[in-house]
Order: C-alpha cells, then sequence, then structure tokens
C-alpha cells in the first residue's frame, strides 16, 4: 500500500480544485482522509458555489444544515409547525466549515426549500428559519472570512440584533465585512450601528475590506471602530451615508495601507471636497484610487463619476 500523502498536501491539492463541485464530489468516495478535506472544501461556500442550480440543489443544502440545528433551534421550529426532513444525525459538522456568508443567499435558499418541500414560503416561517439558520452560522462557524448582511424589513430589528450580537462575540476573523440598510426605523439603525461598530472592533486578524450602504446610519461610531483596523484595511466603501458630523479630513488620513477609498451618492460631501482629499492624501497615505459617485440634484439621472489613479 503506497503511503498517504501529507494532509496539508492534500489540503494544497483539493483548494485548487475551490470551484470543480464535480471533481471534489468525487472525491469524497476516494478514502476517509480524502472525503474530510473534500467536505471542507465543499463546504466552504455552498451557496455561492450552487446557485446556478438553485432550485435543485438548494432544498438539499438547507434540509442538510436543518439537520445540523441545536435541539433548543429545533423544538423552536417545531412549534412552528417546520419539521426538517433529515432526521438522522449528520457526518459532519457542515456550519463549522463556511467562509463566506451572504445572509440574502440564506434567505433565499430556506424560501426555495418552503416552496419546494412544502409548496409555501410564508415570510414568517422563512424568518423564524432563517434566523435559526444564522444563529447556528454565527456561533459555529470556526473559519468565517467574508459576511454580508442586509438588515431590512425582511429581517424584523430584534433578528438582526441578535445575529450581530453573536457575530461579534464569536467571529473574529473575518477579511470581508459588508452591511446593507434598506428600510429600517432610525432607533433599529441608530442600535446596528453601535453593534456594527462592535463586530469590526473585535476582529483580531486584521479586516481588509467594509462596505456599508445606507443613508441615515450612524457613521461615526463606525468610522471609529474602522480605526481599530487601520494595520489592515485596504478598502472602505461608503454608499448613500452622512457625513454631518464627522469631516473626512479628520479620519482618511490615518489609512496607511488603503488602496480603495469610495464614496457612492453620500451626503454633505461636496464636489471640492474631492480635490482637498486628494491633495491630503497623496501626501499622507499611498492610495491607488479615489472615488466619489455623486447625483446632481438638478440632474438626478446622470451620474457623475470622479476618480483619480495614482
Amino acid at each position: 500500500m503506497s503511503p498517504k500523502l501529507h494532509t496539508d498536501i492534500m489540503v494544497n491539492i483539493l483548494e485548487q480544485l475551490d470551484n470543480e463541485y464535480g471533481t471534489l464530489h468525487s472525491c469524497l468516495f476516494l478514502d476517509r482522509q480524502i472525503c474530510r478535506i473534500a467536505v471542507q472544501v465543499l463546504w466552504r461556500r455552498p451557496f455561492e458555489l450552487l446557485r446556478d442550480k438553485a432550485w435543485i440543489a438548494y432544498p438539499h443544502l438547507i434540509s442538510v444544515y436543518l439537520s445540523c440545528l441545536s435541539d433548543s433551534d429545533k423544538i423552536t421550529l417545531a412549534a412552528h409547525k417546520i419539521f426538517p426532513f433529515i432526521s438522522i444525525a449528520p457526518l459532519f459538522d457542515y456550519p463549522s466549515y463556511l467562509e463566506d456568508l451572504d445572509d440574502s443567499f440564506v434567505y433565499y435558499a430556506i424560501s426555495v426549500w418552503f416552496q419546494n418541500t412544502a409548496g409555501f414560503n410564508y415570510q414568517d416561517t422563512v424568518q423564524v428559519t432563517w434566523l435559526s439558520l444564522m444563529r447556528t452560522f454565527a456561533q459555529r462557524c470556526t473559519h468565517l472570512r467574508r459576511l454580508h448582511l442586509e438588515l431590512s424589513l425582511y429581517h424584523p430589528s430584534a433578528m438582526a440584533a441578535d445575529i450581530l450580537s453573536l457575530i461579534s462575540q464569536h467571529q473574529r476573523s473575518l477579511n470581508s465585512f459588508t452591511v446593507e440598510f434598506t428600510i429600517c426605523d432610525p432607533e433599529s439603525m441608530k442600535n446596528n450601528a453601535r453593534l456594527i461598530a462592535n463586530v469590526i472592533s473585535v476582529q483580531k486578524t486584521g479586516l481588509k475590506e467594509f462596505e456599508v450602504w445606507q443613508g441615515d446610519v450612524d457613521i461615526d461610531k463606525i468610522i471609529a471602530a474602522l480605526e481599530t483596523q487601520l494595520h489592515s484595511l485596504v478598502k472602505i466603501s461608503f454608499g448613500f451615508c452622512s457625513f454631518n458630523t464627522y469631516p473626512l479630513l479628520s479620519w482618511v488620513g490615518h489609512f496607511a495601507y488603503m488602496k480603495e477609498l469610495m464614496f457612492d451618492r453620500c451626503f454633505n460631501v461636496r464636489d471640492g471636497d474631492f480635490e482637498i482629499l486628494e491633495a491630503f492624501m497623496t501626501k499622507v497615505v499611498h492610495h491607488q484610487r479615489i472615488t466619489f459617485l455623486t447625483n446632481d440634484k438638478q440632474h438626478a439621472s446622470e451620474t457623475d463619476v470622479y476618480e483619480r489613479k495614482r
């Protein structure tokens, strides 16, 4: 019998097949060592990997994840007459392998699961299931690197706050963090801004990319939190944010390693600020690109793009 390859070597080999779903699936049947590694690679970003086959693959994907829920979460779902269709214990801790989490994919996958298995996808049942799975991911993902959250009316404020709190407690290795506020009440947005700031501040391995989208979010708390990641951030994007009380020049120059900075239709950012900002950053930091996107109130259908490259 030929000696088995060292585990680290096998991991490196199979990681090169990250997008080869069929090949990785075949590796599950070779031997135990390769099977364990292939499972970890396959379940890093399954929602994205199976997106083109969503209607067929997502129901099975959600069923597997539901089988991994804690007993308390299963009881909660049962109280809403939601029952996972896989009753046997899972072979692996699939939620722990997730590295790329986009809650909108999770929400859509659950909707497909309900439609496919039960013939309905009522919003309240989808929300309850979404919360159970997102709580599981927040607590059990051991290698989460990219997180995208959309905080909207589809996710009640208490649910969003619960998820953000769990993420700040359990996730300390994010490389990329994106938050989108769509329609939220002002008080909830203020509370969520505080929770988002907590998530940013507790990152230990260095947050590299951050994006926030919405005009009324409390930007002061978020910027203060971003300053805890001075030595790692390379990209920051603000969309529809207001800089009423936080002048641009008071913080931008602190990020010495940033490569890209974008202000997309932000409020209280004047056209003239771009030239001032560019001149200031040329002396202080080594930005490769600064982008301003602004809408002229008199020509709302036209978007002026200001971009400078060094």
